[in-house]
């Protein structure tokens, strides 16, 4: 029988051998594409700001998708259209390669009765939702001749229904996040990977990943550039990241092309994005994987699917591993505890109360499953005090 006292170095240093070896097989990354997403463009936004970041983005012809917010509310209640200046804008850059625009919601109202989340189109009516699509849609594509075929969902929450409203209207594309509802649909999803804060590290992970072409797309709105040294800084980083052969910055038309934007690979990047969160960011870095951008197709096989779920119990073994040598450690002190009978129905609460808010809550995070495996070694090694010696 296993012991696990004598035993235990050699159990600790499994799984790190184990991980060690996905790290070595892990790079297979051939190109990086990067695409850029701005929201919030509207009457109440910062227009100066937004022709310096067009005007940066232009100049080498760099993709952006620009979500303009067509109606606003003001002071009075009383809703004001796109304004004269904010068209203009649009219309200098409109016809320019890689430049595209996105129905960003009707008026970014806040239409959500809880506290913790904002939604301008969750849980309305299908009418209503379908309302606010037609009539935004109407002012986009007569304002500027474009047949708009993006939509933006503010905060980025949407629902069945608004999925049945897009196709009613003939979108091609909705870009949220990764958390968004899915149902069977023929539109595209291009849900946003990170923001401009998360661009660098999006990277870092991007170029030792088992993606051989990850997909990064950075979400982020004109108030962010609080001055010009913020614009400067992003200009200069841009200019960076154009000259790296690896980076690629991708158009929605060579996107759509060589990409798989598909209602199948959304729900197949939900998953993994799923089992991503159950365990630290460094472990699954160390084996090729990150939640910080989009994987294609081809990432999907089931080796690879086994791979990620044998890095994710590795993390577990070794959690409970390292657990029970800590246990080990202040043994006598434990069995101290036992003969008062007070640490067995201590641990089994602790049990049963872990379980019920793994299988309650699907958004647990990393820490609830090592906190989860660390309680399991504890009951595991007082289980085995407890036996005669």
């Amino acid at each position: 029988m296993l012991d696990f006292k004598e035993k235990k170095y050699f159990l600790i240093l499994f799984p790190i051998i184990f991980q060690l070896f996905l790290f070595i097989t892990s790079n297979r990354v051939e190109k990086i594409f990067l695409i850029f997403r701005m929201d919030d463009y509207s009457t109440d936004s910062n227009s100066e700001i937004e022709s310096k970041i067009f005007e940066i983005f232009s100049k080498d012809s760099l993709p952006i998708i620009v979500g303009i917010t067509p109606f606003s509310y003001d002071d009075s209640n009383n809703l004001i259209p796109l304004g004269y200046k904010k068209k203009e804008l649009i219309f200098k850059y409109l016809d320019q390669k890689n430049f595209y625009i996105a129905l960003h919601g009707y008026s970014h109202k806040n239409f959500s009765k809880e506290n913790r989340y904002k939604y301008e189109f969750i849980d309305l009516p299908l009418e209503k939702q379908n309302e606010m699509i037609v009539k935004g849609k109407g002012f986009i594509d007569s304002t500027f001749g474009k047949n708009v075929k993006i939509f933006i969902p503010p905060w980025n929450g949407y629902d069945d229904k608004t999925i049945y409203a897009l196709e009613k209207n003939n979108f091609q594309l909705i870009s949220a996040g990764i958390r968004g509802f899915h149902k069977k649909t023929n539109l595209k999803f291009l849900p946003l990977t990170g923001t401009i804060k998360d661009l660098e590290k999006s990277l870092e992970h991007a170029k030792k990943s088992r993606e051989k072409n990850p997909l990064i797309i950075v979400n982020f709105h004109s108030f962010e550039f609080k001055n010009d040294n913020y614009l400067e800084n992003f200009k200069n980083e841009l200019k960076r990241l154009k000259q790296n052969r690896k980076i690629v910055f991708v158009g929605l038309e060579e996107l759509l092309e060589n990409f798989s934007l598909s209602d199948e690979i959304f729900i197949k990047n939900k998953k993994r994005y799923f089992i991503l969160s159950l365990a630290p960011e460094f472990w699954y870095k160390i084996a090729g994987y990150s939640s910080l951008y989009y994987y294609n197709e081809g990432s999907f096989t089931k080796f690879e699917n086994l791979r990620l779920i044998f890095s994710f119990l590795n993390y577990i073994f070794l959690v409970f591993v390292l657990s029970y040598s800590i246990f080990s450690i202040f043994s006598k002190k434990i069995s101290g505890l036992l003969s008062k009978k007070i640490v067995l129905p201590f641990g089994s609460l602790l049990i049963i109360l872990s379980s019920i808010y793994i299988f309650s809550n699907l958004r647990i995070s990393s820490k609830g499953i090592t906190f989860l495996s660390a309680i399991f070694s504890f009951f595991f090694f007082i289980i085995k005090e407890r036996k005669p010696k």
